[in-house]
């Protein structure tokens, strides 16, 4: 079991006079507190403004949000990202975040809007949702 998640379509363009790198990070399984086999991949579009910390991204499904990947201590949550790239840092705070919503304690302070929302629109596409302890095989391989 390994984490299958995939960074594409990494460039450069310019909008308005701004320049922007943009990438497309598309989920397809997960293992972090359990495992997420999605039916469909979780497509999400990221853009970072060139001189900016913050990366805004786009879900397939119509949410948005944005994280600041100069400080976030999700950058290595998929495995090795010593450079701190930001789309890999993106991708691992979404994967935190999939994995929070479907296997945490939904009462704990930290269960915020962004995970009731992952849950419920993405339920429905889960082809699995096994519990880390139900797992029959808990040798992974978190490596994007």
């Amino acid at each position: 079991m390994k984490n299958i998640v995939e960074i594409t379509e990494e460039k450069q363009t310019e909008f308005n006079g701004e320049k922007y790198n943009r990438a497309v990070i598309t989920i397809k399984q997960l293992i972090g507190y359990g495992l997420l086999v999605f039916k469909e991949p979780v497509v999400i579009n990221a853009t970072q403004e060139v001189g900016s910390d913050i990366v805004r991204f786009y879900y397939d499904f119509g949410m948005s949000d944005e994280v600041n990947v100069a400080d976030n201590f999700l950058f290595d949550y998929l495995g090795e990202n010593k450079e701190k790239a930001p789309f890999k840092t993106t991708a691992a705070t979404i994967a935190f975040d999939l994995n929070h919503a479907f296997f945490h304690y939904d009462g704990d302070p930290n269960f915020g809007h962004v995970h009731w929302a992952l849950r419920a629109v993405l339920k429905n596409n889960l082809e699995k949702c096994v519990d880390w302890y139900d797992l029959p095989e808990k040798d992974t391989d978190s490596k994007i």
